[in-house]
């Protein structure tokens, strides 16, 4: 879709465009398995020419951003549901001013994640009493924001980029919930996380 906007007497083309869909996959009365899907951009293109002689600055400014997920879900014979869900997510961007070929500076950067989650949890195991336990992982992966200039710009704004960066989390948690009286109900639990960073 293409959005023309009036900002200050002067037209702002604005475009965005979406994909998104879902699929439910039942192959066994005790299986249900889920993948879902995201994608989607924005783009700006403004060009502000103050005297009308043709020549100005032309701004431009373009964003994408997509998920994607797979969720297992699966129930025992032994009343114990187990869950599997996976994910991916990615956003970026690039902006750009630019002035003829005189001066032009622009700026991008990505970040992209993955995890997985694996839970267990069962139901009346003892006097009403609920447990659930399980693990998590995921990895951050954050590009380098690069700006680059040219032209009579350069002089004062220097060409550079910060160094990316991944981050691994990870997890593990356990949980149990009883009934101790009616109108008594005791949850306790306990959860573990750390995280590593490398360049």
């Amino acid at each position: 879709d293409k959005v023309v906007q009036t900002i200050a007497d002067k037209e702002v083309p604005y475009g965005f465009h979406e994909l998104n869909g879902k699929l439910l996959l039942r192959p066994s009365p005790s299986d249900q398995i889920e993948l879902t899907h995201y994608s989607g951009g924005d783009f700006l293109d403004f060009m502000r020419d103050s005297d009308g002689d043709g020549r100005g600055m032309r701004t431009t400014y373009h964003a994408r951003n997509s998920s994607q997920t797979f969720k297992w879900h699966h129930k025992t014979r032994t009343a114990w549901r187990n869950d599997v869900s996976m994910f991916h997510t990615r956003f970026a961007y690039r902006t750009q001013n630019a002035y003829n070929k005189d001066y032009l500076v622009s700026a991008d950067s990505d970040i992209e994640d993955i995890g997985a989650k694996i839970s267990l949890q069962k139901d009346s195991v003892w006097n009403d009493a609920k447990i659930s336990t399980g693990i998590e992982w995921v990895r951050h992966n954050i590009s380098p924001k690069v700006l680059n200039s040219k032209g009579s710009i350069a002089d004062l704004v220097e060409n550079g980029s910060s160094g990316g960066k991944i981050v691994n989390e990870f997890a593990a948690y356990a949980q149990h919930e009883w009934t101790l009286l009616p109108d008594l109900k005791i949850n306790a639990g306990i959860r573990g996380s750390m995280a590593a960073v490398g360049s």
